[in-house]
């Protein structure tokens, strides 16, 4: 109830009642809890929405309201507890990390502390609540924050960090450097953040895009090698059987295989050389949800495959052959994703020419023809 009732006094610029609510917020015979910083949070959000911040608002207030502003930080040092706190209620972590970094002092550890929380051992709520807060910051460490842990994020991130990274020219420009020093995969951004850079409003990010988005040189060549497939006559009875040993451990086809891929029934409208660069060069355009990943846990054990699914406490991976398996958040040492689809390269030194052409014309050809 308190906070909109303080974002709609502030909306007002009452700052006769902003005053008078802060101070019953900060007093310090109050106990603490995220009913503060919950209403604390409604003041900041329409202080932004005034196109303000704290420290303006603090510049222009009148005496009284200024020493209650100076109490905010004995709220945001007890905010700051709960947040480094993992036995802390998850509710009460969440209100508080809404808090980090737009109090009056202690930007910079904010910033610090929000990047910790961006690690797949940290409930998605709090992650997600973290890099609310990293977007509104300026400067160059968030952008920094970002990038760092660019190989631990799971596939529901990565497009809100993306989002995040080219929403300022600064960060926009170290993610492309993150790209040409192999940080980041090219096939990890997506064609629609891809079509972003390269159609940006500044023409030096625009040219650092074009070449890093180009298919690679051998793949390039292997699908030259492999255009006269595009002439060759199909047989469907011969694909099947080629399915059947290259496609079915990780892609679904009328019903027979395994979906941790695509299902391929999806795919009968694809042109013969749109399939021929997805099979020869998988990890020209990749998928965020068929990326792969490693997590390694706390007792040892490793386990790679695609994240088929995510909760605020645990993830789930799928790979070939292998069994579902389901890690806790709390449990993990480390994830890691190689940026790479979990579909190989160099399936042209085990499907011929005519291979490719009898597998093509299985998975083009409506069932029962």
């Amino acid at each position: 109830l308190l906070e909109p009732l303080l974002s709609l006094v502030t909306a007002l610029k009452d700052d006769r009642t902003v005053e008078s609510t802060l101070g019953e917020l900060t007093n310090p015979k109050r106990a603490a809890g995220a009913w503060q910083w919950t209403a604390l949070s409604g003041f900041l959000d329409a202080l932004e929405r005034r196109q303000s911040s704290l420290e303006s608002f603090r510049n222009h207030a009148a005496p009284e309201l200024k020493k209650t502003l100076e109490r905010l930080d004995n709220v945001l040092a007890q905010a700051r507890q709960t947040v480094a706190d993992p036995g802390a209620a998850e509710a009460d972590r969440l209100s508080a990390t809404r808090l980090l970094g737009r109090g009056l002092t202690g930007q910079a550890d904010d910033l610090e502390t929000l990047g910790s929380l961006l690690r797949p051992q940290v409930p998605t709520t709090l992650q997600k609540a973290a890099l609310a807060n990293l977007s509104r910051s300026r400067g160059a460490r968030p952008g920094e924050i970002l990038l760092a842990g660019w190989r631990g994020f799971g596939p529901d991130l990565r497009g809100e960090v993306l989002n995040i990274l080219l929403s300022r020219p600064e960060w926009t420009e170290k993610t492309l450097a993150s790209i040409e020093t192999g940080v980041m995969a090219p096939a990890q951004i997506s064609p629609a953040h891809q079509q972003k850079l390269l159609n940006h409003g500044q023409a030096s990010i625009r040219q650092r895009a074009q070449p890093l988005f180009a298919a690679r040189a051998d793949r390039q060549k292997v699908l030259l090698e492999y255009r006269p497939v595009m002439g060759l006559a199909g047989d469907s009875g011969r694909g099947a059987p080629l399915f059947r040993q290259h496609c079915a451990t990780c892609h679904l086809f009328r019903g027979e295989g395994t979906e941790i891929g695509p299902d391929l029934g999806a795919i009968a409208n694809k042109s013969t050389e749109a399939l021929l660069a997805a099979i020869l060069d998988p990890n020209q355009a990749v998928e965020t949800r068929y990326v792969n990943y490693t997590a390694e846990t706390k007792s040892g054990r490793e386990l790679s495959g695609v994240i088929v699914s995510e909760t605020p406490n645990s993830i789930s991976l799928r790979a070939a052959n292998v069994a579902e398996e389901t890690i806790l958040r709390s449990d993990l040492k480390e994830l890691t994703s190689s940026g790479l689809s979990l579909m190989p390269e160099g399936m042209e030194t085990v499907l011929k020419p005519q291979d490719l052409a009898d597998l093509i014309q299985y998975l083009t050809t409506p069932a029962g023809m």
